[in-house]
């Protein structure tokens, strides 16, 4: 067994790299609604970012533990050849 430990840090806001939104210079997540709000939608909250292992992202300034987000649109361009979603197909 071999372990390489590249960057160690404590007591950090870390998030899925997947959760992680950018538009321009600019990094946001998206916060999930409040629990029995009916029709409500997620808000975008800019963020500052530190080190990224490219799984997981720091967060410095933005975000709590322990607040809820979901992951932001795809904005990118539509995928083609062999990998498809089911709207897709």
């Amino acid at each position: 067994k071999c372990t390489l430990d590249l960057v160690k840090k404590d007591n950090v806001v870390r998030i899925p790299i997947a959760y992680l939104g950018k538009e321009k210079a600019e990094n946001f997540v998206m916060i999930a609604p409040e629990d029995g709000k009916k029709g409500a939608k997620a808000t975008r909250r800019v963020i500052v970012i530190g080190v990224n292992t490219g799984a997981w992202v720091e967060v410095l300034s933005g975000l709590k533990a322990g607040e809820k987000l979901v992951p932001p649109a795809f904005t990118g361009p539509k995928r083609t050849g062999f990998i498809q979603t089911d709207d897709e197909m």
